[in-house]
């Protein structure tokens, strides 16, 4: 794909935001993230992740209320931003020609005036709300300067680990009586619910609805749905993965093990599988994040993944 730059806004053209409207303006939104990735391929978001959040996280949820497309005036996608709805964070996605822009900057300084607003406009919110959160690429020397110049503080959020799978990748192997699964279907989705509200409880708000309709993302691949069964025909780990073609590049999102069944080697097995999968389909690289946890971040190494960038979470107090 072809790289189009986007020529910056004057100021007689200002950068424009509007609510996300359907899943033309998902596309939107995914395709930006492809063009960021080309240039920056471990930083900001996967495209696949944009599928997680809008059929999982927020299937639910009113999104234009929370998602904001920022566009120029010939209505070219500058950036987006997400507002968890009655949250005090926001994420931000930013075209690689307006790094380091007035036009990041403008976006930036809006999202933040508007949450402080609604934090102002909620006195009954604990000392801990009572903030503005967002995050950033810890190779992103630039923004994370502004930030800082802005009063936000840094912390230690997320490990941003990747694999190149172009050379011969290891075997999985199972406990006698497990098998993968060949592609997830909507039969299973009271399975598949059951394993992932395991693998993330407490805090998971999964259920079979929910994955019946997380299996509408225009970006779900059931084969990628990567799914270990156990003897008695329980789901016991999974991993899920998606394509960016473009890049030939690939992220899990997520990852996880029934409590049930841990500590028996099938999280490492589910991983190796969907490498192999992700392989056929022409995927050179792949990706996964998970927290500062120095047993998470050695499981993942252990399935051949390596640390190459950090997530960081900056907060500034509302006063």
């Amino acid at each position: 794909m072809p790289h189009l730059r986007i020529q910056p806004t004057s100021s007689a053209q200002p950068v424009r935001p509007r609510p996300y409207a359907g899943l033309r303006d998902l596309q939107k939104m995914k395709d930006l993230q492809v063009k960021i990735k080309s240039v920056h391929p471990y930083s900001s978001f996967h495209a696949g992740d944009m599928d997680w959040w809008v059929f999982y996280n927020d299937a639910h949820r009113d999104l234009s209320r929370c998602i904001r497309l920022w566009e120029d005036a010939e209505n070219n996608l500058i950036g987006w931003t997400f507002w968890v709805d009655g949250d005090v964070g926001f994420d931000c996605a930013i075209h690689p020609d307006f790094r380091r822009s007035h036009e990041e900057r403008v976006i930036f300084e809006q999202m933040e005036a508007d949450i402080t607003d609604f934090v102002r406009a909620n006195p009954d919110f604990p000392a801990e709300s009572r903030r503005v959160v967002t995050h950033a690429d810890a190779d992103d020397v630039a923004y994370i300067a502004m930030l800082e110049a802005r009063g936000f503080k840094g912390s230690d959020h997320m490990v941003c680990l990747a694999q190149d799978i172009t050379d011969v990748l290891p075997e999985p192997h199972l406990p006698e009586g497990y098998h993968f699964l060949d592609g997830m279907r909507p039969e299973y989705c009271d399975k598949r619910a059951n394993v992932h509200f395991s693998a993330f409880s407490p805090g998971s708000r999964m259920t079979p609805d929910r994955y019946r309709a997380f299996m509408d993302a225009p970006g779900y691949d059931p084969n990628l749905d990567t799914i270990v069964v156990a003897p008695d025909g329980r789901f016991a780990s999974y991993a899920m993965g998606w394509m960016d073609a473009t890049n030939r590049l690939s992220i899990f999102e997520p990852v996880g093990t029934h409590v049930d069944f841990r500590r028996l080697g099938l999280g490492k097995a589910v991983l190796l599988e969907g490498l192999r999968r992700l392989k056929e389909r022409g995927i050179e690289n792949a990706l996964v994040n998970t927290g500062h946890n120095p047993a998470q971040i050695a499981f993942y190494e252990s399935a051949g993944f390596r640390i190459v960038n950090y997530i960081r979470q900056y907060a500034k107090a509302v006063e």
